[in-house]
């Protein structure tokens, strides 16, 4: 199965221990899968390629425990996720902008580029050591 879904034995075991996936033991303690286990482990990489945590994961996976989910539930998690990424993009923007801001002022000279420059443009406020 970890073939199957381009994973580890030992991400499924892992996964299998964080209660995201299920097996059943035959009577010499392997492990057996069903189809809806590599489905769901698909789904667990797939969701772990846009950011999802395994508890986000977790929740999501809770909601199609007894068939279909309903939309409701999962949207939030998709939408919490969505505007944690906003955050990170705003956060990575304003990041991106204050280096600029840093190099704006460099020549052809010596490079007045230091950790002091760096922190006044972080917003970082200097603190005696």
């Amino acid at each position: 199965m970890a073939k199957l879904a381009g994973v580890t034995p030992e991400a499924v075991r892992y996964y299998e221990s964080r209660g995201l996936l299920a097996a059943e033991r035959d009577a010499s303690g392997y492990r057996r899968y069903s189809t809806e286990a590599l489905e769901q482990l698909r789904l667990i990489k797939a969701a772990q390629l846009f950011g999802f945590s395994l508890d986000e994961i977790s929740r999501i996976l809770e909601q199609f425990k007894d068939g279909p989910a309903q939309c409701p539930p999962v949207r939030e998690i998709v939408h919490a996720r969505i505007e944690s990424i906003d955050a990170l993009i705003a956060s990575l923007t304003a990041m991106r902008e204050r280096l600029s801001a840093a190099i704006d002022g460099c020549g052809d000279g010596p490079c007045e580029l230091d950790a002091q420059m760096l922190s006044a443009r972080a917003g970082v406020a200097n603190a005696a050591v």
